[in-house]
Formats: structure tokens, C-alpha cells, sequence
């Protein structure tokens, strides 16, 4: 039996049991770091590989409804549409942010990951540089 508390660090963690599983719901570094090494069997994620999409600055402008990196789709069917991210040439800063990120999250996914687990990301063409 799985003990989510033990996967679940953080004081006002949330975490939904599926079975054997257990699907947290928490800051991604914070967690990683708390959690015992090799105990974790699969990650499947979709991480935010915008960097600059979601600074402060640019998360105000979204929710002011102002342009920055965000988009406003059109409704759609009578439905308006939450904003989403635009893809925007990364600068060299941003692909330096955006290394570091990977590389720190990649280190601490290996160290949870059991051996022979399972790892699953999404990814896109942007990432592929």
C-alpha cells in the first residue's frame, strides 16, 4: 500500500489516490527535493517550457488582458477562451533559463526515478534547439 504522505512534502499538499497510484499536486522542485530517492516508478509530465510566458510581468499582463507573450484566442462556439502562450524566439538569457530548468529538474527526476522506472514528456519543436 502506498502511503501519499510520503509523496506529498508539502504542508497544503493535495494528492488524489488512483489505485496503487498517487497524483500530487505541488510545486515540482519542492517536491522532488522531499521525496525519497528511487521511489518513484513512472513521471509522466508536461512541464512549462515557456520562460518568459510565465514571469511576473507577463503573467499581470495576461491577467490585465493586455498583449504581452500572452494570446487571447478568439471565443470559439460562444465560448471565450483562456489565454494561452505565444511562441516567441527565445533570447540567449531565455535559453540559458530554460537550460538550467531542464537540467535541474532532469537531475532530480533521475534521482526519484526507480530503477528501470518510467519517464514521459511532452515536448514540441521549439524544445528541439
Amino acid at each position: 500500500m502506498i502511503d501519499p504522505h510520503a509523496y506529498a512534502p508539502v504542508q497544503d499538499r493535495k494528492y488524489v489516490r488512483i489505485g496503487d497510484a498517487v497524483v500530487s499536486h505541488a510545486d515540482c522542485f519542492t517536491w522532488m527535493r522531499a521525496a525519497p530517492a528511487e521511489s518513484v516508478h513512472a513521471i509522466v509530465t508536461d512541464p512549462p517550457y515557456g520562460v518568459r510566458e510565465f514571469d511576473p510581468d507577463q503573467l499581470a499582463k495576461r491577467e490585465r488582458g493586455q498583449e504581452g507573450v500572452w494570446r487571447i484566442p478568439p471565443s470559439f462556439d460562444g465560448h471565450t477562451r483562456a489565454p494561452l502562450p505565444r511562441f516567441t524566439a527565445l533570447t540567449e538569457d531565455d535559453r540559458r533559463r530554460l537550460a538550467a530548468y531542464c537540467t535541474e529538474w532532469g537531475q532530480l527526476a533521475l534521482r526519484l526515478l526507480h530503477p528501470g522506472g518510467h519517464l514521459f514528456i511532452a515536448a514540441n519543436a521549439l524544445l528541439a534547439q
